[in-house]
């Protein structure tokens, strides 16, 4: 059985990669050197950064049967909607560009999409940090999944070049956010 052209091109990609990185190939050997680079500067800054983390006592265990189905209800309700932000962020975020790809109207701006995305992406921290400050962040939490859902449907619902680029404006600039409120939530906690 003969496997599809693009399968084929990948193995022949991925073949090329190999043999390059034997026989001593600039190009493929700049690469691997820049992965390995990027992997080294990575665990440089785990070791800053765990350098940095204060020495302190674990958290309190709760003691009381009551203080722990309160805590077991809200995370439940947390993870759900946790897993429904990770749902909408991984479906849109997959599909986003194969919207675009296969619609012949807004099929240049393929290229230009996951930059938007990324520039929405970058505030998007600070943005809900700061709405989250007079808010509460369980309601920061709630508007951002709300811009996000509106993302996830402007991403399938209007295929056009308004369209996408607000999905990926809507989605970028919520799912870095939606991650650090998630994270924050736990702080909350009696």
């Amino acid at each position: 059985m003969r496997r599809p052209l693009r399968a084929q091109a990948q193995c022949q990609r991925r073949r090329k990669v190999a043999a390059g990185a034997v026989s001593g190939d600039g190009e493929t050997l700049a690469v691997i050197v820049l992965w390995l680079a990027s992997g080294a500067v990575t665990f440089v800054a785990l070791l800053a950064a765990a350098g940095l983390l204060p020495e302190g006592t674990a958290p309190p265990v709760r003691s009381t049967r009551e203080d722990r189905g309160a805590i077991d209800r809200g995370l439940r309700r947390l993870m759900i909607a946790y897993g429904l932000f990770g749902f909408g962020y991984v479906i849109t975020a997959t599909f986003l560009v194969a919207i675009v790809r296969a619609t012949p109207t807004i099929r240049p701006f393929e290229p230009v999409i996951w930059i938007v995305f990324g520039i929405a992406a970058v505030p998007s921290v600070t943005l809900w940090a700061r709405l989250a400050q007079p808010i509460g962040i369980p309601a920061a939490f709630a508007i951002a999944c709300i811009v996000e859902a509106a993302g996830v449907l402007a991403s399938v619902a209007w295929p056009t070049t308004l369209g996408v680029f607000s999905a990926a404006i809507l989605v970028g600039g919520t799912f870095m956010g939606l991650t650090a409120l998630g994270l924050w939530v736990p702080a909350l906690a009696p």
